[in-house]
Protein backbone atom coordinates (compact mmCIF):
# COMPACT_ATOMS: atom_id res chain seq x y z
CA UNK A 1 0.00 0.00 0.00
CA UNK A 2 1.61 3.84 -0.91
CA UNK A 3 1.45 6.74 1.55
CA UNK A 4 -1.81 8.08 -0.66
CA UNK A 5 -4.08 5.10 -0.35
CA UNK A 6 -6.28 4.71 3.17
CA UNK A 7 -8.01 1.30 4.12
CA UNK A 8 -10.96 0.82 6.01
CA UNK A 9 -12.07 -2.78 7.31
CA UNK A 10 -15.42 -2.62 8.51
CA UNK A 11 -16.92 -5.36 10.73
CA UNK A 12 -20.31 -5.72 8.70
CA UNK A 13 -21.60 -5.43 5.20
CA UNK A 14 -22.05 -1.64 4.74
CA UNK A 15 -22.74 -0.86 1.01
CA UNK A 16 -23.80 2.66 2.04
CA UNK A 17 -20.08 3.62 3.35
CA UNK A 18 -19.05 5.42 0.61
CA UNK A 19 -21.66 8.19 0.97
CA UNK A 20 -21.30 8.59 4.78
CA UNK A 21 -17.56 9.18 3.70
CA UNK A 22 -18.87 12.74 2.87
CA UNK A 23 -19.19 13.49 6.35
CA UNK A 24 -15.64 12.10 7.81
CA UNK A 25 -12.14 14.03 7.95
CA UNK A 26 -8.70 12.30 8.10
CA UNK A 27 -7.29 14.50 10.49
CA UNK A 28 -3.39 15.31 10.98
CA UNK A 29 -2.39 13.34 14.02
CA UNK A 30 1.13 14.91 14.14
CA UNK A 31 -0.60 18.09 14.42
CA UNK A 32 -3.45 17.07 16.99
CA UNK A 33 -2.50 13.97 19.10
CA UNK A 34 -2.01 15.58 21.77
CA UNK A 35 -5.38 17.81 22.03
CA UNK A 36 -8.50 16.04 23.44
CA UNK A 37 -11.04 14.86 20.97
CA UNK A 38 -14.17 15.96 22.88
CA UNK A 39 -13.38 19.57 22.79
CA UNK A 40 -11.83 19.39 18.84
CA UNK A 41 -15.35 20.11 17.53
CA UNK A 42 -15.18 23.88 18.86
CA UNK A 43 -11.63 24.47 18.16
CA UNK A 44 -10.44 27.05 16.55
CA UNK A 45 -7.70 25.40 14.83
CA UNK A 46 -10.21 24.17 11.76
CA UNK A 47 -10.45 28.06 10.81
CA UNK A 48 -7.22 29.48 11.83
CA UNK A 49 -5.03 27.25 10.73
CA UNK A 50 -6.32 23.29 9.00
CA UNK A 51 -4.49 20.70 7.35
CA UNK A 52 -6.21 19.61 4.65
CA UNK A 53 -6.34 19.08 0.66
CA UNK A 54 -8.71 21.52 -0.03
CA UNK A 55 -8.16 23.95 -3.18
CA UNK A 56 -7.33 26.95 -0.46
CA UNK A 57 -5.40 27.48 1.98
CA UNK A 58 -5.46 29.68 5.41
CA UNK A 59 -3.64 33.09 4.97
CA UNK A 60 -5.26 34.97 7.95
CA UNK A 61 -7.57 34.47 10.03
CA UNK A 62 -9.35 37.33 12.66
CA UNK A 63 -12.32 35.46 14.98
CA UNK A 64 -15.91 36.38 13.99
CA UNK A 65 -14.62 39.18 11.50
CA UNK A 66 -13.10 37.27 8.46
CA UNK A 67 -10.79 34.37 6.99
CA UNK A 68 -8.26 35.05 4.21
CA UNK A 69 -7.22 31.98 2.22
CA UNK A 70 -4.90 31.75 -0.43
CA UNK A 71 -4.62 28.93 -3.27
CA UNK A 72 -3.94 25.61 -2.57
CA UNK A 73 -0.86 25.16 -5.52
CA UNK A 74 -0.68 21.35 -4.76
CA UNK A 75 -4.96 20.88 -4.95
CA UNK A 76 -5.15 17.58 -7.15
CA UNK A 77 -7.04 19.66 -10.05
CA UNK A 78 -5.13 22.79 -10.61
CA UNK A 79 -4.27 25.33 -8.44
CA UNK A 80 -6.92 28.16 -7.97
CA UNK A 81 -6.98 31.18 -10.27
CA UNK A 82 -8.42 33.48 -7.20
CA UNK A 83 -5.54 35.10 -5.41
CA UNK A 84 -7.36 35.41 -2.47
CA UNK A 85 -10.82 34.24 -1.19
CA UNK A 86 -12.07 36.48 1.57
CA UNK A 87 -15.23 34.90 3.95
CA UNK A 88 -16.39 37.31 6.49
CA UNK A 89 -18.84 37.23 8.90
CA UNK A 90 -21.89 39.30 9.27
CA UNK A 91 -24.32 39.27 11.94
CA UNK A 92 -27.48 39.14 10.21
CA UNK A 93 -28.78 38.92 6.04
CA UNK A 94 -29.32 42.39 5.81
CA UNK A 95 -25.88 43.43 6.45
CA UNK A 96 -24.74 40.82 4.35
CA UNK A 97 -26.64 42.12 1.13
CA UNK A 98 -25.52 45.85 1.91
CA UNK A 99 -22.13 44.62 1.84
CA UNK A 100 -22.98 42.71 -1.69
CA UNK A 101 -24.74 45.80 -3.35
CA UNK A 102 -21.74 47.92 -2.25
CA UNK A 103 -19.70 45.60 -4.24
CA UNK A 104 -17.73 45.11 -0.78
CA UNK A 105 -18.57 41.11 -1.27
CA UNK A 106 -19.49 38.95 -4.01
CA UNK A 107 -21.86 36.06 -2.95
CA UNK A 108 -23.59 35.35 0.09
CA UNK A 109 -26.59 33.19 1.65
CA UNK A 110 -30.20 35.52 0.35
CA UNK A 111 -33.63 34.69 1.91
CA UNK A 112 -36.41 33.81 -1.01
CA UNK A 113 -37.53 37.25 -0.85
CA UNK A 114 -34.12 38.83 -2.03
CA UNK A 115 -33.27 36.29 -4.23
CA UNK A 116 -36.67 37.31 -6.48
CA UNK A 117 -35.66 40.78 -5.85
CA UNK A 118 -31.75 40.25 -7.21
CA UNK A 119 -33.22 38.06 -10.34
CA UNK A 120 -34.33 41.22 -11.96
CA UNK A 121 -31.08 43.06 -11.88
CA UNK A 122 -28.11 41.95 -14.28
CA UNK A 123 -25.72 42.88 -12.03
CA UNK A 124 -26.40 40.07 -9.85
CA UNK A 125 -26.76 35.99 -10.89
CA UNK A 126 -29.30 33.94 -8.23
CA UNK A 127 -28.58 30.13 -7.54
CA UNK A 128 -31.32 28.08 -5.75
CA UNK A 129 -31.93 24.04 -4.70
CA UNK A 130 -33.56 22.08 -2.38
CA UNK A 131 -32.13 22.80 0.93
CA UNK A 132 -32.51 18.65 2.06
CA UNK A 133 -33.97 19.82 5.62
CA UNK A 134 -37.44 18.42 6.29
CA UNK A 135 -39.71 20.53 8.45
CA UNK A 136 -41.61 18.20 10.22
CA UNK A 137 -44.30 17.70 13.61
CA UNK A 138 -42.26 14.78 15.60
CA UNK A 139 -45.16 13.04 17.62
CA UNK A 140 -43.85 11.29 20.83
CA UNK A 141 -45.38 8.11 21.01
CA UNK A 142 -44.55 8.17 24.62
CA UNK A 143 -47.99 10.17 24.67
CA UNK A 144 -50.64 7.48 23.92
CA UNK A 145 -53.12 10.13 22.26
CA UNK A 146 -50.44 9.96 19.45
CA UNK A 147 -50.24 6.26 19.25
CA UNK A 148 -53.77 6.31 17.12
CA UNK A 149 -52.72 6.60 13.86
CA UNK A 150 -56.14 8.28 13.13
CA UNK A 151 -54.96 11.30 15.33
CA UNK A 152 -51.94 11.42 13.35
CA UNK A 153 -53.45 11.39 10.05
CA UNK A 154 -56.30 14.16 11.39
CA UNK A 155 -53.64 16.40 12.04
CA UNK A 156 -52.36 15.67 8.75
CA UNK A 157 -55.13 16.50 6.85
CA UNK A 158 -55.99 19.65 9.41
CA UNK A 159 -53.18 21.73 7.97
CA UNK A 160 -53.42 23.62 4.71
CA UNK A 161 -49.60 23.10 3.65
CA UNK A 162 -50.10 24.58 0.23
CA UNK A 163 -51.46 27.55 1.66
CA UNK A 164 -48.41 28.27 4.34
CA UNK A 165 -46.06 27.70 1.54
CA UNK A 166 -47.28 29.89 -0.95
CA UNK A 167 -48.23 32.70 1.65
CA UNK A 168 -45.95 32.33 4.36
CA UNK A 169 -42.50 31.05 2.80
CA UNK A 170 -43.62 32.84 -0.86
CA UNK A 171 -43.40 29.89 -2.54
CA UNK A 172 -39.92 28.89 -1.34
CA UNK A 173 -40.52 25.39 -0.36
CA UNK A 174 -41.67 22.17 -1.74
CA UNK A 175 -44.51 19.63 -0.23
CA UNK A 176 -43.39 16.15 0.71
CA UNK A 177 -45.09 13.17 1.50
CA UNK A 178 -42.67 11.61 4.11
CA UNK A 179 -39.74 12.94 5.84
CA UNK A 180 -37.19 11.87 3.04
CA UNK A 181 -36.21 15.40 1.02
CA UNK A 182 -35.19 13.56 -2.15
CA UNK A 183 -37.63 13.31 -4.80
CA UNK A 184 -36.14 10.29 -6.17
CA UNK A 185 -37.52 8.24 -2.99
CA UNK A 186 -40.93 9.47 -3.52
CA UNK A 187 -43.68 6.47 -4.98
CA UNK A 188 -45.88 7.15 -7.12
CA UNK A 189 -49.06 6.77 -4.87
CA UNK A 190 -48.47 8.27 -1.81
CA UNK A 191 -51.37 10.29 0.14
CA UNK A 192 -50.69 13.76 -0.22
CA UNK A 193 -53.19 14.69 2.49
CA UNK A 194 -54.57 17.22 0.73
CA UNK A 195 -56.24 19.72 3.25
CA UNK A 196 -59.59 18.43 4.70
CA UNK A 197 -60.57 20.04 7.64
CA UNK A 198 -63.70 17.56 7.60
CA UNK A 199 -62.27 14.76 7.06
CA UNK A 200 -59.67 15.44 10.43
CA UNK A 201 -62.69 16.08 12.60
CA UNK A 202 -64.04 12.60 11.71
CA UNK A 203 -61.22 11.03 12.49
CA UNK A 204 -60.78 13.27 15.68
CA UNK A 205 -63.81 11.37 16.94
CA UNK A 206 -63.09 7.94 15.98
CA UNK A 207 -60.27 7.75 17.66
CA UNK A 208 -62.13 9.75 20.61
CA UNK A 209 -60.15 12.92 20.50
CA UNK A 210 -60.73 15.31 23.46
CA UNK A 211 -61.01 19.08 22.06
CA UNK A 212 -60.37 20.60 25.66
CA UNK A 213 -56.89 18.77 25.69
CA UNK A 214 -54.48 21.29 25.12
CA UNK A 215 -50.86 20.53 24.45
CA UNK A 216 -47.42 22.79 23.90
CA UNK A 217 -45.52 22.05 20.57
CA UNK A 218 -41.65 22.62 21.03
CA UNK A 219 -38.85 24.48 18.81
CA UNK A 220 -36.14 25.84 18.27
CA UNK A 221 -36.49 27.53 15.50
CA UNK A 222 -36.55 31.70 16.13
CA UNK A 223 -36.48 33.23 12.69
CA UNK A 224 -39.95 35.12 11.78
CA UNK A 225 -40.93 33.18 8.67
CA UNK A 226 -40.90 29.24 10.93
CA UNK A 227 -42.85 31.45 13.69
CA UNK A 228 -45.01 32.71 11.27
CA UNK A 229 -45.70 28.78 9.83
CA UNK A 230 -45.99 27.59 13.48
CA UNK A 231 -48.19 30.04 14.50
CA UNK A 232 -50.48 29.05 10.63
CA UNK A 233 -50.29 25.34 11.70
CA UNK A 234 -52.03 26.35 15.34
CA UNK A 235 -54.89 28.46 13.73
CA UNK A 236 -55.59 25.61 11.25
CA UNK A 237 -55.34 22.78 14.00
CA UNK A 238 -57.50 24.64 16.22
CA UNK A 239 -60.13 24.81 13.41
CA UNK A 240 -60.57 20.63 14.05
CA UNK A 241 -60.23 20.99 17.79
CA UNK A 242 -56.58 20.36 18.35
CA UNK A 243 -55.01 23.15 20.78
CA UNK A 244 -51.42 23.85 20.45
CA UNK A 245 -48.96 26.23 21.94
CA UNK A 246 -46.16 26.60 20.33
CA UNK A 247 -43.09 27.30 22.75
CA UNK A 248 -40.14 28.68 21.13
CA UNK A 249 -36.69 27.82 22.90
CA UNK A 250 -33.34 28.70 22.52
CA UNK A 251 -30.99 25.78 21.41
CA UNK A 252 -29.30 24.57 24.16
CA UNK A 253 -32.31 24.70 26.31
CA UNK A 254 -34.41 22.52 23.81
CA UNK A 255 -31.56 20.35 23.08
CA UNK A 256 -31.48 19.20 26.83
CA UNK A 257 -34.77 18.61 27.11
CA UNK A 258 -35.93 17.28 24.41
CA UNK A 259 -33.63 14.17 24.27
CA UNK A 260 -34.76 12.68 27.03
CA UNK A 261 -37.87 12.00 25.84
CA UNK A 262 -39.87 13.36 28.48
CA UNK A 263 -42.25 16.59 29.26
CA UNK A 264 -42.60 16.87 25.26
CA UNK A 265 -46.11 15.49 23.43
CA UNK A 266 -45.29 17.36 20.09
CA UNK A 267 -42.16 19.10 18.20
CA UNK A 268 -41.63 21.22 15.15
CA UNK A 269 -37.98 20.39 13.87
CA UNK A 270 -35.77 20.06 10.61
CA UNK A 271 -34.01 17.38 9.54
CA UNK A 272 -31.26 17.60 7.46
CA UNK A 273 -30.48 14.19 5.27
CA UNK A 274 -28.17 14.20 2.10
CA UNK A 275 -28.10 12.00 -0.82
CA UNK A 276 -26.95 8.40 0.28
CA UNK A 277 -27.42 9.04 4.02
CA UNK A 278 -29.46 7.24 6.34
CA UNK A 279 -32.55 8.45 8.16
CA UNK A 280 -31.99 6.08 11.05
CA UNK A 281 -30.90 8.68 13.72
CA UNK A 282 -33.93 9.95 13.47
CA UNK A 283 -36.37 6.85 13.39
CA UNK A 284 -34.72 4.38 15.32
CA UNK A 285 -34.05 2.95 18.37
CA UNK A 286 -29.99 2.74 17.39
CA UNK A 287 -30.61 6.88 18.23
CA UNK A 288 -28.78 7.87 21.37
CA UNK A 289 -31.82 8.59 24.02
CA UNK A 290 -32.15 8.12 27.49
CA UNK A 291 -34.48 5.29 27.13
CA UNK A 292 -32.83 3.74 23.81
CA UNK A 293 -35.79 4.33 21.71
CA UNK A 294 -36.13 6.78 19.07
CA UNK A 295 -36.08 10.47 19.55
CA UNK A 296 -40.43 9.94 19.30
CA UNK A 297 -40.47 6.77 21.39
CA UNK A 298 -41.06 4.73 18.64
CA UNK A 299 -40.85 0.77 18.63
CA UNK A 300 -41.76 -0.07 15.01
CA UNK A 301 -40.13 -3.71 13.44
CA UNK A 302 -41.86 -3.32 10.33
CA UNK A 303 -40.21 0.22 10.51
CA UNK A 304 -36.66 -0.98 11.02
CA UNK A 305 -36.61 -3.70 9.18
CA UNK A 306 -37.76 -1.53 5.75
CA UNK A 307 -35.27 0.56 6.25
CA UNK A 308 -32.47 -2.42 6.92
CA UNK A 309 -33.58 -3.61 3.95
CA UNK A 310 -32.94 -0.38 1.90
CA UNK A 311 -29.32 0.17 3.52
CA UNK A 312 -28.32 -3.53 2.24
CA UNK A 313 -29.00 -2.86 -0.70
CA UNK A 314 -25.92 -3.54 -3.68
CA UNK A 315 -26.97 -1.29 -5.81
CA UNK A 316 -28.49 2.08 -6.38
CA UNK A 317 -31.72 0.67 -7.98
CA UNK A 318 -32.88 -1.97 -5.18
CA UNK A 319 -31.38 1.14 -2.67
CA UNK A 320 -34.26 3.90 -4.15
CA UNK A 321 -36.80 1.04 -4.20
CA UNK A 322 -35.89 0.43 -1.05
CA UNK A 323 -36.52 3.90 0.38
CA UNK A 324 -39.27 4.57 -1.78
CA UNK A 325 -41.17 1.47 0.39
CA UNK A 326 -40.01 3.26 3.49
CA UNK A 327 -41.45 6.59 2.64
CA UNK A 328 -44.83 4.66 1.91
CA UNK A 329 -44.87 3.27 5.22
CA UNK A 330 -43.94 6.74 6.96
CA UNK A 331 -46.50 8.17 4.37
CA UNK A 332 -49.35 5.41 5.77
CA UNK A 333 -48.88 5.38 9.28
CA UNK A 334 -47.44 9.21 9.66
CA UNK A 335 -44.46 8.00 11.46
CA UNK A 336 -44.48 11.68 11.24
CA UNK A 337 -46.53 14.96 10.03
CA UNK A 338 -43.99 15.71 6.85
CA UNK A 339 -44.84 19.02 6.17
CA UNK A 340 -41.96 20.83 3.31
CA UNK A 341 -38.85 21.41 2.21
CA UNK A 342 -37.14 24.45 2.09
CA UNK A 343 -35.57 26.11 -1.49
CA UNK A 344 -32.13 27.78 0.01
CA UNK A 345 -30.74 30.83 -2.31
CA UNK A 346 -27.26 32.37 -2.96
CA UNK A 347 -26.55 35.37 -4.93
CA UNK A 348 -23.39 36.23 -6.76
CA UNK A 349 -22.01 39.42 -8.54
CA UNK A 350 -22.16 39.11 -12.20
CA UNK A 351 -18.64 39.84 -12.61
CA UNK A 352 -18.36 36.03 -10.82
CA UNK A 353 -17.31 33.71 -13.57
CA UNK A 354 -17.26 30.27 -13.57
CA UNK A 355 -19.15 30.11 -9.89
CA UNK A 356 -20.90 27.28 -9.10
CA UNK A 357 -23.56 26.95 -5.82
CA UNK A 358 -25.63 24.17 -4.95
CA UNK A 359 -27.21 24.23 -1.39
CA UNK A 360 -27.09 21.62 0.87
CA UNK A 361 -27.77 20.21 4.37
CA UNK A 362 -24.30 21.73 6.37
CA UNK A 363 -22.24 22.43 3.11
CA UNK A 364 -22.12 22.63 -0.50
CA UNK A 365 -21.78 20.49 -3.80
CA UNK A 366 -19.55 17.00 -3.56
CA UNK A 367 -17.86 19.34 -6.61
CA UNK A 368 -17.89 23.09 -7.31
CA UNK A 369 -14.78 23.09 -9.32
CA UNK A 370 -13.42 26.39 -6.94
CA UNK A 371 -9.95 26.17 -9.04
CA UNK A 372 -12.26 28.00 -11.74
CA UNK A 373 -13.85 30.70 -9.80
CA UNK A 374 -12.37 34.47 -10.84
CA UNK A 375 -13.79 37.80 -10.74
CA UNK A 376 -13.63 39.88 -13.51
CA UNK A 377 -13.58 43.41 -14.13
Amino acid sequence: MDPLTVQFSLKATDPRFPYKLIAAYILPQHILKDQDPSKLAKSDWFLASPVGTGPFKIFKYVKDQYQDLVPNEYYWNGKPKLAHLINRYFADETAAIIALEKGEIQFTYVSGDVAARLKTNPNYQVFEGSSFVSNYIIFNFRDKRFQDVRVRQAIMYAIDRKAIVKDVFLGAAYLEPCTLPQKTFWPSDVNWYDYNPTKAQQLLKEAGWNPNDSLEIWTYYTAQQQKDALQAIQAYLAQVGVKITPKFMDTPAYNAQFYTGQGWSLSYRGAGLPTGQSPRPFLLASAQTVDKKAWSGLDDPKLEQLLNTAEKSLNDTDYVKGMQALCKYMNENVIEASLWVGTRYGAASSKVKNFYYYPAPGGGPYEDNPELWEVVP
